[in-house]
Parts: C-alpha cells; structure tokens; sequence
C-alpha cells in the first residue's frame, strides 16, 4: 500500500486523516506513509463525538 500512495503521490489529490497517539500497529511494522507527502496539513479542532475540551 505504501508503494501505492507514493508513487502517485505528485498526481493525485489525497485526503488523509490520522492521529499519532492512536497507531496502534506500530509494534507490527506498520510505517506512516504520511510524511511521505508535502501538503497542508490543518490541524482538527472541531469533534462531534466529544465535547470541547477533549477535543
């Protein structure tokens, strides 16, 4: 899948959303693709699933 993301990462428009504090696979290997590209990252502010101050 890595090899995916990144060889179309300079032609494609990609929406990606993470959180470190919850990979949970990385005891597995798991890598994290998303330093592999250079665009905007705007932080979350805003949850619905919680109120503001855990947000």
């Amino acid at each position: 899948m890595e090899q995916v993301f990144l060889a179309r990462r300079d032609h494609s428009q990609l929406v990606m959303v993470g959180d470190f504090a919850q990979a949970i696979y990385q005891w597995r290997g798991a890598k994290d693709v998303m330093t592999g590209f250079h665009g905007t990252r705007p932080a979350l502010s805003q949850s619905f699933r919680f109120r503001p101050h855990l947000a």
